[in-house]
């Protein structure tokens, strides 16, 4: 990304959309951003070295300390794990013999809060970095 200068276009890019974007609605956009990126990225470095520097720039821009890209990185990443098929889940399913479906109407509950408290901590934490 670097050599075909893929990186700094995007940053150049993003850097016009981000900078009056208030920071907790970065954060959170962030959060689910790394959500979505996590059902095709699985592995964790692999998405910390395709997506850090350009996040880690972005933070800059947006008012937001690495601290918190960092945070709603392992957030998006955890939460998903519990769904992502392309992880464990499938193979540790079919060994206790439940169905995908079924694990998902049954984690969705769980899910859904965990994403809640994820977004007002990340807010939070944002907003209090300020003050």
């Amino acid at each position: 990304m670097d050599k075909g200068e893929i990186s700094g276009t995007i940053l150049h890019y993003l850097s016009g959309r981000v900078e009056h974007v208030p920071s907790a609605a970065f954060i959170v956009a962030l959060f689910f951003v790394y959500n979505v990126l996590s059902i095709f990225i699985q592995s964790s470095s692999g998405m910390a070295v395709l997506t850090m520097p350009i996040m880690s720039a972005l933070a800059g821009v947006a008012g937001v300390s690495r601290e918190a890209i960092v945070n709603a990185y392992c957030y998006g990443i955890g939460l998903m794990g519990f769904i992502a098929p392309t992880g464990l889940v499938l193979p540790s399913l079919a060994m206790v013999n439940v169905r995908f479906d079924k694990w998902v109407r049954f984690i969705w509950p769980l899910m859904a809060l965990l994403a809640a408290l994820s977004v007002l901590f990340l807010a939070l934490e944002v907003l209090l970095q300020r003050g």
